[in-house]
């Protein structure tokens, strides 16, 4: 769960009250220092502060709700990515306190690249693996070195325009379906101008 800590701004004092938590998110022990405007804006990532004042501003102005996502900076010196919400508590037809809270989404970010850097990898391992069996069916027809079977297939890539891993799942896919036509294998065949050339067979 992600952290949530609470605050109100009061106006005609210009001053902040913390929640427990929302110290936490700052790096600070509870009630170690006097929260201000200085002290939220110090703690604001510097390319993020003016969107943070455009918030709490934007609040004072027409006491609808309003957020933010941005980066903060805590006392220890790390980066946290949060989510800050407010809205106007107004006295008549003037906005005299601001209360909300400040959410740290900054685990959540973090487990969500570490999913994605995780996906690539899948992805790439899947892609090695269909080239692989690409490769030995080439092997195995054309009597070739591993080197060259990568060499009929990484060729003929560029000369239809076809990326690499879907060129080697459509011959796995066509050699899975059986039958006597092969069109993408024929088309696979060592060449003597320069392509990868095959070795004799066993016994020739």
């Amino acid at each position: 769960m992600p952290r949530i800590g609470r605050y109100t701004y009061t106006v005609d004092t210009d001053s902040w009250w913390w929640s427990d938590t929302l110290y936490e998110i700052h790096g600070f022990r509870p009630g170690e220092v006097l929260p201000s405007t200085d002290v939220m804006l110090a703690h604001r990532h510097p390319d993020d502060a003016e969107s943070f004042r455009a918030m709490i501003g934007a609040v004072l102005s027409t006491g609808q709700a309003s957020s933010c996502y941005h980066r903060m900076i805590d006392a220890h010196r790390r980066e946290l990515t949060v989510l800050t919400v407010g809205h106007g508590i107004p006295r008549g037809e003037v906005v005299r306190e601001v209360h909300g809270y400040l959410v740290d989404l900054t685990e959540i970010r973090r487990r969500d690249s570490l999913d994605a850097v995780q996906d690539a990898v899948g992805r790439a391992t899947e892609h090695r693996a269909v080239i692989e069996q690409a490769k030995g069916i080439l092997m195995a027809v054309r009597n070739v070195t591993p080197q060259e079977a990568f060499e009929l297939l990484s060729s003929h890539s560029q000369r239809v325009n076809v990326k690499l891993r879907d060129l080697a799942q459509e011959l796995v896919d066509e050699m899975q379906t059986g039958g006597h036509t092969h069109a993408l294998l024929d088309e696979l065949a060592p060449h003597s101008d320069g392509g990868a050339t095959g070795r004799p067979a066993a016994g020739d």
